[in-house]
């Protein structure tokens, strides 16, 4: 049962690192994130589901777009894995502690938006 807590914590931490990237990749390229289909930024070919996946995707692929080859940053593989490790340490920090885990979310939430301003700078 904790194997799969873990395993569950840190799917729903790479999910939020892909989505923060996601967001902070559009916005400094003055995109728009929610009704904007995942491209390639080289060849501009829309990216299918199963590509999509965080962490696994970029594994498979070996960080390159499935269609161009080009590079895909690393900074999104390392923000997925990081994110989903941050938020397996959550959990075991806030041994499910309500005001602590939200404290320990909003903390996650304020790092990821002073990397997103930190690189738009």
């Amino acid at each position: 049962m904790e194997n799969l807590l873990s395993i569950s914590s840190f799917a729903i931490g790479a999910l939020f690192g892909s989505f923060f990237s996601l967001v902070q990749d559009r916005a400094t390229r003055g995109e728009e994130f929610i009704r904007t289909p995942s491209h390639c930024v080289g060849c501009n070919t829309k990216i299918p589901f199963y590509y999509n996946i965080p962490i696994l995707s970029f594994l498979f692929l070996r960080g390159r777009c499935h269609n161009c080859r080009e590079k895909i940053p690393k900074i999104f593989f390392i923000k997925e894995l990081l994110s989903g490790m941050y938020f397996i340490l959550a959990i075991e920090i806030s041994n499910f502690n309500i005001p602590v885990l939200l404290c320990l979310v909003f903390f996650y939430f304020a790092i990821m938006t002073v990397l997103s301003i930190w690189k738009s700078i």
